[in-house]
């Protein structure tokens, strides 16, 4: 099946070990889909191929790289890659909790607890207002005096 202009395909998502590519342009073609589904589990190391005419999509499970793949499809022309594979996506791990924003959520809830306590007015306000000059700090990020001693 080379064909003299393969179909465009688009990269829809990919992962270690997992390419999964988008050929709207033949969607519902199940011939087109079964034969490239055979080509493309010839691929160097391929582990299996699950097309879906449909969807007009083509799943890969591989033990390379997704941009050798996508080269080798476009080297024996089967697809034409509109977009070449960014490395994966790592996630950040999230900020973990400083000093700071403890100590803001400590006298948070002691102010809650004060609240609860019936003691609206005295201290369930002050601690309140502590809480959020301490947190406006950690937003800020800057060593100002609690009390607002800044010029």
């Amino acid at each position: 099946m080379t064909l003299p202009h393969p179909p465009e395909a688009s990269v829809a998502h990919s992962s270690t070990g997992r390419l999964r590519l988008k050929v709207p342009a033949r969607r519902g073609d199940l011939a087109f889909f079964a034969e490239l589904g055979g080509k493309l589990a010839a691929a160097p190391a391929v582990r299996e191929v699950e097309t879906n005419a449909r969807t007009a999509s083509i799943l890969i499970k591989h033990d390379s790289s997704g941009e050798a793949l996508l080269n080798w499809a476009d080297d024996h022309n089967l697809l034409t890659p509109t977009d070449r594979l960014l490395s994966p996506r790592r996630r950040t791990p999230a900020a973990e909790p400083d000093l700071r924003t403890l100590l803001a959520l400590l006298v948070l809830l002691l102010a809650v607890v004060q609240l609860f306590r019936g003691q609206l007015l005295g201290p369930a306000t002050t601690l309140a207002f502590m809480a959020a000059q301490i947190a406006r700090l950690r937003l800020v990020g800057g060593e100002a005096e609690p009390g607002g001693g800044e010029d």
